[in-house]
């Protein structure tokens, strides 16, 4: 996959949709989410606890033949997107 996963979230979007058109798709959907949480803990001491979570969620929605499948992914590890997208072209969504 050419995106990195430092890229935009709607460049990275739109790279799936089209490689999904390309696998065999003929309509495709991608939706990415960010969440960034902070959280500080305090007690009568002062500050316990500071902690910064950052996840992000895709999800692929494909159509074909009239059907639809759907993917969701926690990772843009190149393997694991390429092997989700030869999926598309290999069977009946």
């Amino acid at each position: 996959m050419s995106a990195p996963a430092s890229a935009d979230p709607r460049d990275f979007a739109d790279e799936l949709v089209a490689r999904a058109r390309r696998a065999g798709a003929t309509a495709a959907q991608a939706r990415v989410v960010s969440t960034r949480r902070f959280a500080i803990k305090f007690s009568q001491r002062g500050v316990e606890l500071v902690r910064t979570t950052e996840t992000e969620a895709t999800n692929l929605d494909v159509y074909r033949d009239g059907r639809k499948g759907s993917a969701t992914f926690t990772s843009r590890a190149a393997d694991d997107l390429e092997s989700a997208l030869a999926e598309i072209g290999r069977a009946h969504v």
